[in-house]
């Protein structure tokens, strides 16, 4: 991919143009001029369009040229079209009237694609009781698809004299853990009784009495 920033001059003759890239949070964003075609591709994982718009919604400062008559339009195609890029590690686009439509007549477009890099593969973590860790993606963002607090294994995992039970877990892990980090590059989490209350509790009964003994 070549960027062109401002300032910077475009040969003559030179089919693929990308006008501006830029890294914001994990989204990425591609701007292509009228006429040109551009890559966006991840390094990792595969593309996912966020959002696309071929028009104008900025003045000379993105794709300088003599004729905008509007900063106002948008074709309603747009996304739609441009999907055809998810799922692939790297995708070709022309920014052109004839892919999109002209939705400004004697206004000169460009294409603007927003897009994330999702990392197929899956990530365990494992964070023992009263440590804090973090999780991260290099490329792309978070996706949890599982959690657990509690356990179910025996002591060759987070080892402790303190093993009552290997059947235990709290029902809020997964939603507790999802809401703090999807859509993050990076999460950091604490695996505390104080977050997820305690789900191991064993309560020992009198069997005569029936009484609790101890928990």
């Amino acid at each position: 991919i070549q960027t062109v920033g401002e300032g910077d001059k475009v040969s003559k003759g030179r089919q693929s143009i990308i006008f501006a890239s830029t890294k914001d949070k994990g989204i990425q964003s591609t701007i292509i001029c009228e006429t040109f075609m551009g890559t966006i591709m991840c390094e990792s994982g595969t593309i996912s369009l966020v959002n696309a718009s071929y028009g104008r919604s900025a003045g000379e400062e993105v794709c300088p040229h003599p004729s905008i008559l509007t900063t106002s339009c948008d074709a309603e195609n747009s996304l739609e079209l441009s999907s055809a890029c998810n799922g692939l590690s790297s995708c070709t686009l022309p920014s052109t009237n004839t892919v999109f439509g002209d939705p400004c007549p004697n206004t000169y477009k460009y294409l603007e694609l927003a897009y994330k890099c999702i990392n197929q593969g899956t990530q365990t973590v494992r964070i023992c009781e009263h440590f804090t860790g973090m999780i991260s993606c290099e490329v792309g963002t978070i996706s949890i698809t599982s959690a657990s607090y509690g356990r179910s294994v025996g002591p060759e995992v987070c080892p402790h004299p303190s093993i009552q039970t290997t059947s235990c877990n709290a029902t809020t892990s997964l939603s507790m853990v999802s809401s703090d980090c999807n859509g993050q590059s990076s999460c950091i989490l604490t695996s505390s009784n104080s977050i997820f209350g305690d789900p191991c509790i064993v309560n020992c009964i009198d069997k005569m009495t029936g009484r609790v003994l101890y928990d």
